[in-house]
């Protein structure tokens, strides 16, 4: 686990890769920070996190200690307005049915 230190106001809206280690084949999503669980390294810290892959929308929730799982946060700051786009398509898509929690 690679240690970290942020504030929720910087991290919000910055872009992230994730890398999931599955079978048969790792997958590799790009999203957008839309919250952040604890400010410093901490097993119970995470990230929660809008990506978009082909026509899924996803919305995750990434907790910093799963070994199956490599991030990177590819901005050193987040901008407040990406955020705001970012969470308007997700609303647009809870709204008109093209998102589900299951």
């Amino acid at each position: 686990m690679k240690p970290w230190r942020y504030t929720k106001e910087r991290i919000l809206g910055a872009p992230i890769a994730l890398n999931f280690d599955y079978n048969p084949r790792p997958v590799r999503l790009i999203g957008t920070i839309m919250d952040a669980h604890s400010m410093e390294t901490s097993l119970k810290g995470g990230l929660k996190v809008f990506s978009k892959s082909e026509e899924t929308n996803l919305s995750l929730w990434i907790p910093a200690s799963n070994p199956k799982l490599r991030y990177e946060v590819t901005a050193a700051r987040g901008s407040f307005e990406h955020y705001l786009n970012e969470r308007d398509k997700w609303d647009e898509a809870w709204l008109t049915g093209r998102a589900r929690i299951k």
